[in-house]
């Protein structure tokens, strides 16, 4: 065809007839359509055998249906003996054999394939929290595994121990008990019902922890020192408040402030630890969420109560507390009304009323920025809000452990009787069902 014309589709059927290949795909997604495509590759390897299983999907910004090759250098292997893989919107299974090395990977050696991005699907830990003696694991879901297998060793070191979960239960998450003193590192993988094993997943460092609980109470002061005034109280207002709602019983103070955020050290004498974050304007605590995971892991009692501070703990943090099955509402104008006490055969919460006197005018006599729950744990309270608040009617209040409890809103802005009804009701509970006479 030379000094001449030919459309595309001649283009192809020559093409065709020259490499004897249906080039009817390669035309119809490169030529005909548009967008770039992204690939995700997972490897599922024997190493006893030297099978090699790799699923390969493809997706697009747009309607074109991508079917892509491209090679994968795998371990120490020369470039000319890099693997061919093929990709589909469905997912397709490539299956070789000789390989025996898949530690190190080279996806798209040298970008054979023009893709938009490529990744490589592996199991993923999402927490490890050192506890009383344990570290809790958590990792999300990996689809069509049978069963996880998860590895522990001491930091620095070079041999992996097995701990293997039972097949039949597929967790995603579990304990393993450990010595404490020192720091270890973690890692899962996921097995098939054909015994092929995925890739290692990333690795976590966690700490067994020792906690003494040979002190009652600490009380955590997350609120700034303001400048007087109900929306601002300084640190001796807040102070008086909390102290005359948990008094007679013991407690120590820890002020954010000028002490900085607690470590685990720092909660692992006190058997109960109350954190009130009463702050307009900022939150902390979620730089400390290992840390009350690993006090309330440790069976420490936590009572937790925050201006919007559920909103700043991490979807890990709430995993862990709540379980997979969770949604937390947030509505930041004024809404909170009133607190409906949730009650239960034999006990109900004490009753919590706003006080009037410390909000500020525009809020109509209602408190804004409120948390509230939509989780399996028991409410302590429900939101009265009005209609067209997400968190109507929804859990305002959690008890989130046996002895344990999650409050979405500020007690300081509550009437002084309640908060103190309320304090002195849960230490009596905490006491009583830990049978801890210590006052």
């Amino acid at each position: 065809h030379r000094d001449g014309n030919v459309v595309t589709a001649e283009f192809q059927a020559l093409a065709e007839s020259i490499s004897g290949l249906d080039l009817q795909q390669f035309f119809q997604q490169w030529i005909y359509g548009t967008g770039i495509p992204s690939v995700n590759l997972r490897f599922m390897h024997k190493a006893e055998t030297g099978q090699l299983k790799v699923i390969g999907h493809t997706t697009s910004p747009t309607s074109t249906a991508f079917e892509v090759d491209l090679p994968i250098r795998t371990g120490t292997a020369a470039a000319g003996d890099s693997l061919l893989v093929f990709a589909t919107p469905e997912g397709y299974e490539n299956l070789y054999t000789g390989v025996t090395d898949i530690e190190e990977i080279s996806l798209n050696h040298n970008n054979w394939a023009l893709l938009r991005e490529i990744s490589e699907e592996r199991p993923q830990l999402v927490s490890a929290i050192g506890a009383q003696g344990v570290v809790h694991l958590r990792w999300n879901e990996f689809s069509g595994v049978e069963h996880y297998e998860v590895y522990y060793r001491p930091e620095n070191s070079e041999s992996w121990i097995p701990d293997v979960c039972n097949p039949h239960q597929m967790p995603v998450a579990m304990v393993i008990n450990l010595v404490s003193g020192g720091s270890y590192e973690f890692m899962v993988l996921g097995v098939d019902s054909e015994g092929y094993r995925s890739r290692p997943s990333n690795i976590l460092i966690a700490s067994p922890v020792d906690l003494k609980l040979d002190l009652p109470m600490l009380v955590v002061d997350e609120t700034r020192d303001g400048n007087g005034t109900y929306l601002s109280p300084d640190d001796a207002m807040v102070d008086d408040f909390y102290a005359a709602a948990i008094s007679p019983y013991e407690f120590d103070m820890w002020d954010v402030a000028t002490q900085g955020l607690p470590q685990i050290e720092d909660l692992s004498h006190y058997r109960t630890v109350f954190w009130h974050a009463d702050d307009f304007s900022q939150n902390l605590a979620f730089e400390a969420e290992s840390t009350l995971l690993s006090y309330f892991y440790s069976q420490g009692n936590l009572i937790f109560s925050g201006w919007r501070s559920a909103n700043s703990f991490s979807d890990v943090f709430w995993h862990n507390i709540l379980g997979p099955e969770y949604e937390i509402y947030y509505d930041n104008g004024a809404c909170l009304s009133g607190l409906d006490s949730y009650y239960y055969p034999g006990y109900s919460y004490p009753e919590l009323n706003i006080d009037q006197e410390k909000l500020a005018a525009p809020w109509n006599g209602m408190l804004p920025m409120i948390n509230t729950f939509e989780t399996s744990p028991e409410a302590m309270y429900l939101a009265e809000m009005p209609d067209g608040f997400e968190g109507n009617g929804r859990k305002a209040g959690l008890r989130i452990g046996e002895r344990s409890w999650f409050l979405g809103f500020p007690l300081y802005y509550m009437q002084a009787a309640d908060v103190r009804n309320l304090m002195q009701n849960l230490i009596d509970w905490i006491q009583t069902s830990s049978g801890d006479e210590h006052s």
